[in-house]
């Protein structure tokens, strides 16, 4: 790397969750090159920018002209397809910009949790593996939400679907959950998370949506917004994906209903997340909840 302040770029094409996963990485990246300029390239069509505004550990975001799209996630697809005009608009920017380093995270390697992926490949070493974001939420705004709709006692943040459906929670064990919870403790709301398209496609599939007193569908909101609403739950139970990295971030103690991978990779994330593998059952979840609460 040349003398002087070396200029770094960082291509993550990821969704946002593997970006909050990629916060502690950049975070040592910036300490193994203190006086580097780091910029990250990242997808256009997620608000993959709020992420990263005002971390203090990058100097600047530059938006690709890639969409998100899961093939990022398959290595011969990603070849077959993508490969050249991933290259070719690297090669430009870097150009334009004077990168001296160029890292390309693909996330390939997959006997490794994401976390030790992503510090892997920029070759440093982790400092913490705890998330932080900095982006400015509206807290003011999700407070008066919950003032006008005078919600009371505690909250329970609910993800259980993914964007593309194909990670989910079952609709009728999240629904028992619920009225689990309802009849032991008639005070606790529930916000339900997900985006409009993943609304759209569990209306085609169920024919209905997890709704009733003191149940909230938090879908029409901005990403900051929601946000803004999920850091004042108390606690979450959900799919592993965004929110549960959001519940991580926040410090919100979680339960994150999961499929079995490697041992090493199906290490929690935080110290007060309990990870269920299975199909959810409403009695196990409830069970793990009391223990959070203890």
């Amino acid at each position: 790397m040349k003398k002087g302040r070396p200029r770094i770029l960082v291509v993550f094409l990821h969704g946002l969750g593997d970006n909050i996963m990629a916060t502690p990485a950049i975070r040592a990246l910036r300490k193994k090159y203190p006086e580097a300029y780091i910029a990250i390239m990242g997808l256009k069509t997620l608000p993959v920018r709020d992420i990263w505004e005002n971390n203090p550990y990058i100097d600047e975001y530059f938006e690709s002209s890639f969409s998100y799209n899961p093939r990022w996630w398959n290595p011969l697809l990603f070849q077959l397809v993508d490969k050249k005009k991933i290259i070719r608009e690297i090669k430009i920017l870097k150009k334009e910009k004077r990168f001296d380093k160029v890292f390309v995270v693909t996330l390939q390697n997959r006997r490794l949790h994401k976390i030790d992926r992503i510090a892997k490949e920029l070759g440093v070493k982790l400092i913490t593996r705890n998330y932080r974001l900095f982006l400015k939420i509206p807290t003011k705004t999700a407070r008066e939400f919950i003032k006008k709709n005078k919600i009371k006692g505690k909250i329970i943040a609910i993800h259980r679907v993914s964007s593309h459906y194909k990670r989910s929670w079952k609709f009728k064990e999240a629904e028992r959950f619920i009225n689990l919870i309802k009849n032991k403790d008639k005070n606790i709301n529930f916000f339900i998370f997900n985006s409009l398209k993943s609304f759209k496609e569990e209306e085609r599939r169920e024919g209905r949506h997890l709704s009733g007193k003191k149940i909230y569908n938090i879908n029409t909101f901005s990403l900051k917004s929601a946000i803004a609403l999920f850091s004042l739950c108390d606690y979450f139970v959900g799919i592993d994906g965004f929110f549960q990295h959001i519940a991580s971030a926040y410090k919100i103690p979680s339960i994150v209903i999961t499929k079995r991978t490697l041992p090493q990779v199906d290490r929690n994330i935080a110290p007060n997340n309990i990870e269920i593998f299975g199909n959810g059952k409403a009695e196990t979840i409830l069970n793990r909840l009391k223990m959070l609460i203890k």
